[in-house]
């Protein structure tokens, strides 16, 4: 079946080629490793063990979720903090920045594959969407008043892709209601 000599140049070439592809394969599955151990280190370190972070978003959203609230927080983007007299409208607008910022360096992050977007999905994409829809109002009048019209678009891009995904899941789930039940029914 193999012939009695093979040429030392065809094996060496083999060998190395058999090495790059056990080296590739090595490295891809080293990737998703590293992007798995991301996702669990900023959803352990962000959103479980930091309070702090608790606090803030939790401010961000009551703040967005009033359109009273927010308008005239939008002027202020633009200022340099030392020309921002009030306080309380400064706390509200760094709380909205650290927010929104939070939010998008994930978005950067799931698409650099930097962190998984399985696991990340698994653990807070209904938290994740629903922080983007009241986000959404804010965002789009401050891109408007400051010209920034592509500013926070990886939020926002992220947040509708698993919103769509959510919605077919839904949809197919509900139009599949014969196949569900067959499906338990037998043993």
């Amino acid at each position: 079946m193999f012939p009695e000599e093979v040429d030392p140049g065809t094996a060496i070439l083999v060998s190395a080629f058999v090495a790059l592809l056990v080296g590739l394969a090595s490295i891809r599955q080293q990737r998703r490793i590293a992007a798995r151990r991301a996702a669990l280190q900023l959803i352990l370190e962000r959103q479980i063990h930091d309070h702090s972070w608790e606090r803030t978003c939790r401010r961000a959203r009551t703040i967005l979720k009033e359109r009273k609230r927010w308008e005239p927080l939008i002027p202020l983007s633009d200022a340099p903090p030392e020309s921002i007299e009030a306080s309380a409208l400064q706390d509200d607008l760094a709380a909205v920045q650290v927010f929104l910022d939070h939010h998008e360096l994930v978005a950067i992050a799931i698409r650099k594959r930097i962190v998984d977007k399985a696991l990340y999905a698994m653990w807070a994409r209904t938290v994740y969407v629903d922080h983007w829809n009241t986000a959404e109002a804010f965002v789009g009048k401050w891109r408007t008043a400051t010209g920034r019209l592509k500013a926070i678009r990886e939020f926002e891009a992220q947040a509708d892709d698993w919103r769509e995904r959510g919605f077919l899941a839904r949809l197919r789930w509900r139009l599949m209601p014969a196949r569900r039940s067959t499906s338990r029914g037998r043993s």
